[in-house]
């Protein structure tokens, strides 16, 4: 027996084209390569989101070293009650750190202040001011009550 080929009045038997099931395949194929590429798009938007979060940290930071840094250069000494040697009055613990020195200028000229750098939980810095002749505040311990943030 011979097998009869069929072909439909508008096909020539050397024409070919595409099937259906190759057509859902291509579509299948062209839909992962979009979510890769989507996916792939989103990870660059949260590294960048994350980079830039990371800059904005570091930019603080320094900040806030050159801050430090220009109080703790501007120290000096004071002669204290309980000795008639001036010194350079610096005490600190790994959470805060404790001084005596000048006013910032934008608070204009004055008496020495005192200064207290404290470390919070989550790990920001923060300064602290109170006047020198402030007698109600804690000056060694870590009781804020009395200084004023900056």
């Amino acid at each position: 027996m011979r097998a009869i080929a069929h072909f439909s009045a508008d096909r020539s038997p050397g024409e070919s084209g595409f099937t259906l099931i190759e057509l859902l395949v291509s579509l299948a194929l062209l839909g992962m390569a979009a979510v890769l590429l989507t996916q792939g798009l989103a990870s660059a938007g949260i590294i960048a989101q994350r980079e830039r979060v990371s800059k904005s940290n570091l930019e603080q930071i320094v900040t806030s070293q050159r801050v430090l840094r220009a109080t703790i250069e501007r120290l000096r000494p004071i002669t204290r009650i309980d000795s008639a040697v001036p010194i350079v009055e610096l005490r600190g613990t790994a959470g805060v750190l404790t001084f005596v020195g000048p006013p910032f200028d934008r608070d204009g000229p004055d008496a020495l202040q005192r200064f207290r750098l404290t470390r919070t939980a989550s790990g920001d810095l923060v300064l602290y001011s109170a006047h020198s002749r402030k007698v109600d505040i804690d000056r060694s311990g870590t009781d804020l009550v009395g200084w004023t943030p900056n």
